[in-house]
């Protein structure tokens, strides 16, 4: 039996922290990094445990490119640093009832409303049927975490899982403190503490096709799924999936 790991409860986003998980990924020590980016152990050293935690540009480049960081983790790696500004706090806006409607309107197609902590402040019936249990549960994070049905329901549960992990990591250093309680929340999960360690930064959906079962009628489905931010309201955000084909078995 595969005995379990305890992982230990998820820190807030730090800059140290980033830059040692990314040089253990590329399987370089303190001193390869060193010799890479032509700094001194010492100066690697007090940046991965949180004494140097605004080094300069110039530094981040070198990380950045000894670390090979793809465009979404340099980014994230300057905002880490203090460089990048964080994005203005996000307006206050409630739903009318013409966003309701709206929601209601397009089914059988799956739509909500989500606030940008993936609060569901509204969704059609369609939308409550695939997900189910995430009406009770009330936010899509949790319910990936908290619900037993999630993972029935997510045929790529765990690619899913480590996306909105990922884009929550990049969320949190944009908007300082507004995350704290979701990260709290969420880390009662053996399975999200895990997955937090690893360090991944999303900046969005990679791709529009997300494959879910229907519990009710026992098939499985290729759902095209959008996410598209209130232009006036910016802390809304409309989740469309249309439903396609059923997908292979």
């Amino acid at each position: 039996m595969r005995q379990s790991v305890d992982h230990e409860n998820p820190a807030l986003p730090q800059l140290g922290t980033f830059v040692a998980q990314r040089r253990r990924t590329r399987s370089l020590t303190q001193s390869d990094l060193a010799r890479v980016t032509g700094y001194s152990n010492t100066y690697v050293s007090h940046i991965e445990q949180g004494q140097q935690k605004r080094p300069s540009k110039d530094v981040l480049d070198q990380l950045s490119q000894a670390l090979q960081l793809n465009p979404t983790d340099a980014r994230h790696l300057y905002r880490l640093a203090g460089l990048s500004p964080a994005a203005p706090t996000a307006p206050s806006g409630g739903i009318t009832r013409d966003d309701i409607d709206y929601v209601d309107m397009l089914s059988p197609h799956l739509a909500a409303i989500l606030d940008s902590k993936w609060n569901v402040l509204h969704a059609n019936t369609d939308y409550y049927r695939i997900y189910r249990g995430l009406e009770t549960v009330g936010n899509v994070l949790y319910w990936f975490f908290l619900a037993p049905d999630s993972r029935r329901i997510m045929l790529e549960w765990e690619a899913e899982a480590r996306l909105t992990i990922g884009w929550l990591r990049h969320l949190m250093v944009m908007h300082p403190g507004e995350y704290d309680e979701v990260l709290t929340k969420c880390s009662v999960s053996t399975q999200f503490r895990a997955y937090w360690s690893d360090q991944q930064v999303f900046e969005g959906r990679q791709t529009s096709q997300m494959l879910v079962r229907d519990l009710d009628h026992d098939v499985d489905l290729t759902l095209t799924a959008q996410v598209w931010p209130d232009p006036t309201r910016l802390n809304l955000q409309l989740y469309l999936g249309i439903t396609g084909k059923a997908a292979p078995q």
